[in-house]
């Protein structure tokens, strides 16, 4: 007997299964069979793909939301590194392709791992380790890169394996089905449930339910807000989730609470009021060392005095030395402002801009002006008669001098982000 191509797959085979997903994942997923039914296992490869990627971008989607509900009651939670690349990607018009979509749950999964989720077990999906080709996301990835466009030919086995990885993945998380995502109409108050048939369901009580909002309900009554990443529309009676746009944008995620108060520090670093969080102490930079550092800053025009040492070793002592206190006596009264900066992968310290306004305000103090007064971009700020050297020139004729402290310096020779800049050049 000629085995069924949905056998053991009964969230595929069984429409009520398949129609209690939510709604995007279910419309692909009622494609996908309706394609094996008509035409058969062998065409279904694209359809396969766009369950994938329907599923990437659901749970991605899924995890950006819980974690900016967690960073909205809680300050420790808030990570700069995962709120940079939604600010410049989730947030921005660009369209978040399907890798990176995994690629933030993995983070975000690790993130906050051992805190509860509003959607029940959505940790079981777990995405592998970056680089492990031979876990079951990974492989769905590879199998829908390949064929989501047609490019390539696939086998029935090929399709059928990958479809049973697919199943098999969704069958670990059973919140996407237990848990309906809530939408109210605004006009008639009706809740509907944004499955693949949308039935109304009863309004939870003692929650409200924003309009335009699709919304998970927890067990313990905490609302999971998918709004701006998803809205609802109910335009000409049928409702739908769909996708931000010019009446939902999707940069509205830089109001919120977990990226609004982050936004405004980050800026206010950005304009060189970067605040030093080196790990060492000034008493780590050996006693062999102190005395020709003292005499490099001693001489006429220091310029760049260069401390190089092996990692562990206490050279960026030399940096934390750099304080209004002077721990190691090393003659800064000579300077009128001092200065100190991280050069780490990833952070503002290994941006050239930033780190060359970092330098036009110890201008500013050093010269008695207002703090942020003198501009800066990233076009102008080393040129000839750019800001940068002009401060330099008004020091100069007043016969000032800064210092500033730079740890790490090597990791200063890779740009910061794609900016043009790099610290080097600065």
């Amino acid at each position: 007997m000629t085995e069924t191509p949905l056998a053991n797959q009964p969230l595929f085979s069984d429409p009520d299964a398949r129609a209690s997903f939510p709604a995007p994942l279910a419309v692909t997923i009622e494609v996908m069979v309706s394609e094996i039914s008509v035409s058969g296992e062998e065409t279904t490869a694209d359809e396969t793909a766009g369950v994938v990627e329907a599923l990437a971008a659901w749970l991605g989607r899924v995890w950006v939301a819980e974690y900016l509900l967690v960073a909205s009651v809680d300050d420790a939670a808030i990570d700069d590194h995962l709120n940079r690349d939604l600010m410049e990607g989730v947030a921005s018009d660009a369209n978040v392709l399907t890798g990176q979509w995994i690629g933030l749950s993995r983070r975000i999964r690790a993130h906050l791992m051992g805190r509860a989720t509003v959607v029940d077990g959505l940790t079981e999906i777990d995405f592998g380790e970056f680089g492990d080709d031979q876990h079951p996301v990974a492989r769905l990835l590879r199998f829908r890169n390949h064929f989501s466009h047609g490019s390539f030919a696939s086998t029935v086995v090929e399709i059928r394996e990958h479809r049973q990885l697919l199943h098999d993945l969704l069958a670990k998380l059973p919140a996407l089905r237990d848990q309906p995502v809530l939408c109210r109409d605004a006009e008639t108050g009706v809740v509907r449930a944004a499955n693949g048939r949308w039935p109304t369901v009863d309004a939870p009580e003692g929650t409200d339910i924003p309009a335009a909002h699709p919304c998970i309900l927890g067990s313990g009554g905490d609302l999971l807000d998918l709004y701006p990443l998803l809205n609802v529309s109910f335009a000409g009676g049928e409702p739908r989730l769909e996708h931000p746009s010019k009446e939902h944008p999707v940069s509205a995620l830089i109001e919120l609470s977990a990226i609004a108060g982050w936004l405004e520090t980050y800026e206010h670093q950005r304009q060189g009021f970067l605040v030093w969080d080196g790990t060492t102490a000034a008493a780590d930079l050996p006693q062999a060392a102190r005395g020709d550092l003292k005499e490099a800053l001693a001489g006429a025009r220091p310029g760049l005095v260069l401390v190089q040492g092996y990692p562990g070793c206490g050279s960026s002592g030399a940096v934390a030395a750099i304080d209004a206190d002077d721990p190691l006596d090393l003659g800064l009264g000579r300077f009128a402002a001092l200065g100190r900066v991280a050069v780490r992968s990833g952070d503002l310290g290994q941006s050239g801009l930033t780190v060359g306004r970092v330098l036009l305000r110890l201008a500013e103090e050093a010269l008695g002006e207002q703090a942020g007064s003198r501009s800066s971009t990233v076009a102008d700020l080393i040129k000839a008669d750019g800001p940068l050297l002009q401060a330099s020139a008004a020091l100069a004729a007043a016969g000032k001098e800064v210092l500033l402290g730079i740890e790490d310096l090597h990791n200063g020779a890779v740009a910061y982000r794609g900016e043009p800049l790099t610290v080097r050049d600065v």
